[in-house]
């Protein structure tokens, strides 16, 4: 007698073994990424521009302003009424002062009319 075992169709087996790669891959990179998720870092842009003070609203927006190695460069007197002072901090600085540039471009989006505190 003859007996044939019952075999799976190649195509149906390589269908299978994909899906169940993609089902796997895609499971693990959605397990990596909502673990990954940097509260600490994001913390700033959930305060930002929860301040009535014109000068502190901009400087809320500015700190966020991207430039190389994320260190802001700079620091801010607020001293004197009306006035921002923006100061090199050296201990931060890669570079002699270059990096304060797109903090007043910021700055100055920061404080356009429809982004100022109702």
């Amino acid at each position: 007698m003859n007996s044939q075992t019952p075999v799976m169709p190649r195509r149906r087996f390589i269908a299978i073994l994909g899906g169940g790669f993609i089902l796997a891959a895609g499971s693990a990179f959605a397990g990596f990424a909502l673990t990954r998720t940097p509260h600490q870092a994001l913390a700033a842009w959930d305060e930002a521009g929860q301040y009535n003070e014109p000068r502190r609203f901009a400087l809320s927006y500015a700190i966020l302003a991207p430039n190389p190695h994320n260190l802001q460069p700079w620091l801010v007197d607020l001293s004197e009424p009306d006035v921002v002072t923006v100061l090199d901090d050296p201990a931060r600085s890669r570079r002699d002062g270059a990096d304060v540039g797109p903090f007043g471009v910021c700055c100055s989006s920061s404080t356009h009319p429809t982004l100022e505190p109702e």
